[in-house]
């Protein structure tokens, strides 16, 4: 049952007064600002011995009623009892509510409104939900229990109070500013009416494109976007972007194309975030660390590793907003807002760092190995100088066995380079340069060490001494 006395006419009348009454600076206004949301309410009350069995009828006239005095001219709404399909659903599981249960004629609607009382053991269980229609995404689920029967009314309106979104639209988008006109911000407000738009108020943008006769042909929710309301003003609610996407609203808005804001307030549920491979999905990506900060307090907060399924669990935070800083190898991969508690799950497609990671790994341990190859070899090589000097030719020899087993090991190391160099590779043009380099470097540090000259030399010494009069022991043999 809608209220008597707001009418469509009623609506027009005030608007006309509106107008008269700002004058000139009604140019920036529309009927957007003066139109109130038209709610409405579903109410689902569990079957119970303890209370009356209209209960729902009872509880949806009282709410009518209730907003009429609390909330005023903001909202037009309809409370009825839910039907028996709908409200079997909601009874079950209120979370888990779709598009697909509710009732046909939904879209002559702004707002749904979802009740839910149940018997828990002496106290009721109220749960509340909203749905909006413009940007046809539902909200969080809002919890209250109530111990004094008398209080149920009070208490329902309180949990649809909070369940409930406001839905604005985005005016000038610029350097990382947008204002935000709310539906139906000019209309007149009850004093000690509820404020849902503040600082700190944390809108989602959503693109919509609508055919000639306003029905929706997409409606696409930005992702890794958000909106922060940072202060309120006569031309709207003035907001910081925070996006992962570079330009996430500077789409031209050709046509029927709206930018909507919906107001969102997470739940106390914690989220799973899930990195994959933005070349392939279904490869996650293992091992990348991630850390936090509010967007004022840039102080970097370990949150975990992906594990072997690319997750990490990012626990609610009563906070709100948080940036996440993403690395790889200590290096930063993404950087990307995100509102823990608004998703059960989130999913987010990266470059495969991998490759790089291992790379650098395998040309550290390759330039340490070489380098205390190369210690080894010049301590052989002066030791057995030394040896020829003294005319110590058998000692000499075995030192220089020595030293060919360290070119051994040098030249097994530079096939391992060249095997690490065909297994890490990628066809990601921003990874492509990284790995060669990383390549080039390690071939370079090999072709400065790799001069066997000197080897050559006391070998060739070595086969002389033995070679003397006095020379019994066998020749060694060199490597060319």
């Amino acid at each position: 049952m809608r209220p008597l006395g707001f009418g469509p006419l009623v609506w027009l009348l005030m608007a006309g007064f509106w107008c008269l009454r700002v004058g000139p600076s009604l140019s920036a206004e529309t009927i957007w600002e003066v139109s109130p949301y038209r709610v409405r309410l579903w109410v689902a009350v569990e079957p119970s011995a303890d209370w009356p069995d209209d209960l729902a009828d009872q509880l949806a006239e009282h709410l009518v009623r209730q907003c009429q005095t609390y909330i005023g001219a903001l909202w037009e709404m309809e409370a009825v009892k839910a039907p028996p399909v709908l409200a079997r659903n909601m009874l079950a599981d209120l979370e888990s509510l779709h598009q697909e249960d509710l009732p046909a004629g939904w879209q002559g609607e702004d707002k749904f409104l979802f009740l839910v009382v149940r018997a828990a053991g002496g106290t009721y269980q109220v749960q509340a939900r909203q749905w909006d229609v413009r940007t046809q995404l539902f909200g969080s689920v809002r919890s209250a229990v109530v111990v004094q029967p008398a209080k149920l009314g009070l208490t329902a309106l309180q949990t649809l109070i909070g369940a409930f979104c406001p839905v604005a639209r985005i005016d000038r988008p610029k350097q990382g500013q947008v204002v935000l006109r709310p539906r139906g911000m000019a209309l007149p407000r009850p004093p000690g009416a509820p404020q849902w738009i503040g600082p700190g108020t944390v809108f989602r943008p959503v693109l919509r494109k609508s055919d000639r006769q306003g029905n929706p042909l997409s409606i696409k929710p930005l992702d890794w976007t958000y909106l922060v309301a940072q202060r309120l003003s006569p031309q709207g609610v003035e907001c910081r972007v925070y996006s992962g996407l570079p330009a996430p609203l500077a789409e031209r808005r050709r046509g029927r194309i709206e930018l909507l804001a919906l107001a969102v307030e997470p739940s106390d549920r914690h989220t799973l975030l899930m990195l994959a491979d933005q070349k392939d999905p279904s490869k996650p990506l293992v091992g990348y660390e991630l850390f936090a900060y509010r967007p004022d307090q840039p102080e970097l907060h370990w949150l975990g590793r992906t594990d072997l399924r690319g997750q990490v669990l990012l626990p609610a935070r009563k906070e709100g907003l948080r940036m996440l800083l993403i690395t790889c190898g200590g290096i930063p991969v993404a950087r990307v807002p995100v509102l823990p508690g608004l998703h059960e799950r989130l999913r987010l497609l990266l470059p495969n760092q991998t490759p790089r990671v291992a790379a650098e790994g395998f040309v550290r341990g390759f330039q340490e190995t070489l380098l205390d190859l190369v210690a080894q070899r010049e301590i052989l090589l002066a030791r057995i100088q030394r040896r020829l000097e003294k005319g110590q030719i058998e000692e000499a020899a075995q030192l220089l066995e020595e030293l060919e087993a360290l070119r051994a090991q040098r030249d097994s190391l530079a096939l391992q380079l060249t095997e690490q160099e065909k297994t890490l590779s990628s066809a990601d043009p921003e990874l492509r340069p990284k790995l060669e380099a990383l390549w080039t470097q390690a071939r370079q540090l090999l072709a400065q060490h790799a001069d066997d000259r000197l080897l050559r030399e006391l070998a060739h010494k070595l086969l002389q001494a033995k070679q003397a009069p006095d020379g019994t022991s066998p020749t060694p043999q060199a490597k060319p």
